[in-house]
């Protein structure tokens, strides 16, 4: 692509900051999924019984987004960090008023692990709340991504504005996927979920406070978990809206998933 669009010495400075992700597919159902393990997005969770189903900080049953295999992911993860095993389910509150700025948003979102999956049944959405009914399974494979325009090392290159265009042409390729570079609608997040998951307003960004710009020092810990794009039957954010799930790279090598945090983006 780089080659395609002219650009092929741009391509070598950016080469060695490539880096790998899990491409995911979707393909819609015309029926439920058999298979209750299966990696999908809409329809029901699989949960332990005891669970209870995850609410915002109204009380509000949260929606059930979709659910990842990790045996199946796993596979095409080169970076060799996500678990072997397991399943991931995603949540998120139904008022998506909420852009993972402030620490109370931390009760907007939610994501289940489940590194053992005996005992784990089918679960229905809890009554009187808007269910996605259409389901679309997922497929995996490997695919490279490259840091957006406002990376600093890419703004540090000073392109002129004819090969911005083509390198956002090229870099900023719209996918569903798990690791790797995360395709921005509006400005890089990783600063962001480091400042709101310490309890910090994004809006103390250039704040002299010891505290804050040690919580901003941490940005550079934070990986993509999972991004997912809107679509229109199961997934409704917004005009072209994406949801973001980061967590630090320590919490996924501990296997803690209770400290994701999320970020939304709107065109």
């Amino acid at each position: 692509m780089f080659d395609e669009w002219g650009i092929k010495e741009i391509y070598a400075k950016v080469k060695h900051m490539a880096r790998p992700s899990v491409k995911i597919d979707l393909q819609k159902q015309r029926g439920n999924v058999k298979d209750i393990f299966s990696s999908r997005i809409g329809g029901s969770p699989v949960m332990l019984p005891s669970d209870e189903w995850p609410v915002d900080y109204e009380g509000n049953p949260q929606i059930f987004i979709g659910q990842i295999n990790l045996e199946d992911a796993g596979k095409y993860d080169e970076t060799n960090v996500l678990p072997k095993k397991g399943m991931l389910l995603f949540f998120h509150s139904p008022d998506l008023d909420f852009y993972g700025s402030v620490r109370v948003d931390s009760m907007q979102f939610k994501v289940l692990y489940y590194e053992n999956t005996d005992g784990l049944e089918l679960r229905a959405s809890p009554e009187d709340m808007d269910a996605c009914d259409v389901e679309y399974s997922m497929s995996f494979s490997k695919m490279i991504t490259f840091p957006s325009l406002q990376n600093e090392k890419i703004e540090a290159m000073e392109m002129d504005e004819e090969e911005s265009d083509c390198y956002y042409e090229c870099s900023q390729i719209y996918n569903h996927q798990m690791l790797g570079y995360a395709c921005e609608l509006q400005n890089s997040m990783e600063w962001e979920c480091a400042l709101a998951s310490a309890g910090y307003s994004i809006d103390l960004y250039n704040s002299e406070d010891e505290d804050v710009k040690a919580a901003l020092s941490k940005e550079k810990d934070w990986i993509l978990l999972c991004q997912l794009l809107s679509t229109i039957e199961a997934m409704p954010w917004g005009d072209d809206g994406q949801i973001y799930f980061w967590i630090t790279k320590q919490d996924l090598v501990s296997k803690d998933f209770d400290r994701v945090w999320c970020v939304t983006q709107f065109t």
